[in-house]
């Protein structure tokens, strides 16, 4: 299933409209909120987002790089992650996702970098 952004007038069925608006309002602030989510996982700090989907409340990540801990490098590989957002954008949740995600490459690619 090919997952698409939606707009604040094109309802998606099963989500209100107002849980759809705040999602969809503005593309900064869900990429604050995916940034917010990096910074609480070290291991995904260090990889390169490639693309995100949103399916309701769920914002999905494809990302690719490496996972530096200590004095660990570790290969991701490429791993796809469920964000999981409250109303007030910020992430609840996070875990391993089985989706997969093709939209916002190009954004995703340059607004995600995360600099030490």
């Amino acid at each position: 299933t090919e997952w698409k952004a939606l707009g604040k007038n094109h309802p998606h069925s099963g989500v209100s409209y107002e849980a759809q608006e705040a999602v969809d309002d503005s593309y900064y602030m869900r990429f604050r909120a995916i940034l917010e989510f990096r910074k609480s996982n070290p291991w995904l700090r260090f990889a390169t987002i490639k693309s995100v989907k949103r399916k309701e409340t769920l914002i999905m990540l494809k990302v690719t790089g490496e996972s530096k801990s200590a004095n660990i490098l570790h290969n991701l590989g490429t791993k796809k992650i469920a964000v999981d957002f409250n109303p007030d954008f910020q992430v609840i949740n996070g875990t391993v996702s089985k989706y997969r995600n093709k939209r916002y490459l190009g954004a995703l690619s340059s607004a995600m970098e995360v600099t030490e």
